[in-house]
């Protein structure tokens, strides 16, 4: 997760992650976690991983990360 802190951008470590986890991220990951659980969201996640895939993809011109990356069919 990118920071910005005393004007200065950078990544959030993993402890401060764990610090903040309750107050931040806790209620988005439940509600994901909810969705994904209902018949509905397994559609919804391979269609997620999908466009994850294209995106890193695009991004990584020299194919140094996406090796082994693979879509998945429903």
């Amino acid at each position: 997760m990118i920071i910005k802190e005393h004007d200065r951008v950078q990544c959030m470590g993993y402890a401060r992650f764990h610090q903040e986890y309750d107050a931040h991220f806790a209620e988005w990951c439940d509600r994901l976690t909810a969705e994904l659980t209902r018949s509905e969201g397994r559609p919804w996640l391979i269609e997620m991983h999908n466009l994850l895939v294209d995106l890193v993809t695009t991004l990584d011109v020299g194919g140094q990360y996406t090796r082994n990356l693979e879509k998945i069919t429903a």
